[in-house]
This record gives C-alpha cells, sequence and structure tokens, in this order.
C-alpha cells in the first residue's frame, strides 16, 4: 500500500477550506513588529490564533487524546517572528540543492528538504512522513511539496501537531493518561516538540530541575518552561469571550 495516499486522504488540497486559515504573519506584520508594535503586536497576534482556532484546538485535542491547552500553548509559541511565505522559497533552495548534488554525487552541507518547517505551528516536513509510516529520507521532492502546502493549511496543521504531541508524550511517558498531564509532562512535550527526541529523558528532567545559575541546562527545556508560563493567560483565550486583534 502506498503510505503516501493516506496523507493524500488526510489532506485535501481542494479549495473548501482555504478560508478557514488563520491569516498568515506577512512583511507588512513583520515590519510593524519591528518598528511601531514591539512585542506587544507580535503577542496579540499570538493571542488572536488562540482565538481564531479554539474550538478548533479544543476539537481536535480532544480526538488526538492530549489536552487543548498543550495544543494551544504549542500554537501560541509558534505563532508569528518568521514570514510564513519565506518558507516555501527555503524548502525550494533545498530542493534544487539536494537535486543538484546528488545528479553530480556530490556531498552538501545545505539541510535535506524535508528538515524543513512549514505551517503558523512550524513543523518538519519529515515530521508528518513518520507520522504516516513513510521514510522522510524517500520523499520525492513532488510529496514533500505536497506535505508543505498541507502543512500551511491550519486544519491540517493543527492535526499533525496533536498527533506528534501525542507520539511525544508517549515517548517519555509510555502507558500514561495522555488527557492530564503534569506540569513535568507538560514542560517535557513542548521542549520535545522544540528539540525532538535526541536528548534523553534524564537530561530534561535535570534541565526542569536544575538550578537558574546553570543556564546550559536549564535552556533545554526553555520553551517547556516559558510555555507553561503563559498557561493561564492561554486557559482564558480558550474559554471566554474574546475578540481577535485588527492587523494594521
Amino acid at each position: 500500500m502506498n503510505k503516501f495516499n493516506d496523507i493524500i486522504n488526510e489532506c485535501d488540497l481542494s479549495f473548501s477550506d482555504w478560508g478557514n486559515n488563520y491569516p498568515r504573519w506577512s512583511p507588512i506584520d513583520f515590519f510593524w513588529w519591528k518598528t511601531f508594535g514591539g512585542d506587544d503586536y507580535l503577542n496579540k497576534y499570538k493571542d488572536s490564533y488562540i482565538i481564531f482556532h479554539k474550538e478548533k484546538i479544543k476539537d481536535i485535542a480532544r480526538q488526538y487524546k492530549i489536552p487543548a491547552i498543550l495544543l494551544a500553548l504549542v500554537a501560541r509559541s509558534e505563532a508569528g517572528g518568521m514570514v510564513d511565505y519565506v518558507k516555501f522559497p527555503v524548502l525550494f533552495y533545498r530542493q534544487s540543492k539536494h537535486t543538484y548534488s546528488d545528479w553530480a554525487n556530490q556531498d552538501t552541507v545545505t539541510p535535506p528538504p524535508e528538515k524543513t518547517s512549514i505551517g503558523i505551528i512550524a513543523m518538519q516536513i519529515r515530521v508528518v512522513a513518520e507520522i504516516f509510516g513513510k521514510n522522510p529520507s524517500e520523499l520525492k521532492n513532488a510529496e514533500a511539496t505536497y506535505i508543505s502546502v498541507c502543512l500551511n493549511k491550519d486544519n491540517f496543521n493543527l492535526t499533525m501537531v496533536a498527533r506528534h504531541l501525542y507520539e511525544l508524550i508517549n515517548y517519555d511517558y509510555p502507558g500514561t493518561d495522555t488527557l492530564n498531564l503534569t506540569d513535568e509532562q507538560l514542560i517535557l512535550a513542548g521542549s520535545r516538540y522544540n528539540r525532538g527526541i535526541e536528548r534523553s529523558h534524564s537530561d530534561f528532567i535535570r534541565s526542569i530541575n536544575a538550578e537558574k545559575n546553570l543556564k546550559e541546562v536549564r535552556e533545554w527545556t526553555s520553551y517547556g518552561r516559558s510555555m507553561l508560563s503563559h498557561r493561564e493567560k492561554v486557559t482564558k483565550l480558550l474559554y471566554s469571550s474574546t475578540t481577535v486583534m485588527q492587523r494594521p
């Protein structure tokens, strides 16, 4: 069975639901953030993403048996900052470099295309391939491009993030109740999303408990701890009536 067909079945590229996307972080947003808006503008964009998709976040989290707050916190951490449309040229550049290197039988230091991160909630193309049981290194350029377009659809993006977070929770805590996580488990899931599974579970636990002067060790879980510091605010965004921010 062609495993890529499973991805196609999960992600319909028809135009039926493109209107359900949250507005992309554009060059205008980037300029406004760096000049007049500052971090307040960036944070409003992040918060508005949660408000815009709060029902979808809760539904998808419920479907894949993870806390809605975890999915929302990761989404908020990733939204904004890098101009979304820059990500596609990066992918195409990497594809062209590796295609030429293969043809010329030369090595290249350029990261492989499947390690390109796409979507408002940045996710590497390889992760989607792995979720569906396909070897990322065997992706054809057309397949990687297809996944990249899918990740730019918020519904698919959120779904893949939820599935990946479920896998990451079970990686560190096999058999745990994935819907009810401790602070430690939330921090680890977020940190794994950011840093992957290369570092050991014990390293992450040491990082969580490290003294503040051990900055390098604490850095391993900085993403998860920063994420958790916004939990109260994001919970209110998920479960209260709040309006989406106005763009400049």
